[in-house]
């Protein structure tokens, strides 16, 4: 598992949304990111193009390996700063 920002543990209190929504990109590129460095491949990543930006929301990326084999992420918000943390199955 990675993350995008810092860390923190499980709650179920929820925060109001922010007005703004999540830059998902940031998520995209941290995935490619992390790929890259465990796998040394270099996968597209495609994630939603708008999310909500509020702790506790889960979306999912898929990354496609240059052979075609798909690996789906589930991507946390952690709090409605863009804080994210993101799990690939």
């Amino acid at each position: 598992m990675s993350a995008c920002g810092s860390s923190s543990t499980s709650s179920t209190t929820t925060e109001p949304a922010s007005s703004a929504p999540l830059n998902t990109q940031q998520a995209k590129l941290s995935i490619e990111d992390t790929i890259l460095e465990k796998r040394h491949v270099k996968d597209k990543v495609e994630c939603p193009a708008e999310v909500v930006k509020q702790k506790g929301t889960k979306f999912v990326c898929v990354a496609t390996a240059p052979n075609g084999t798909k690996t789906t992420f589930t991507v946390t918000e952690l709090n409605n700063l863009g804080y994210l943390t993101y799990v690939g199955r």
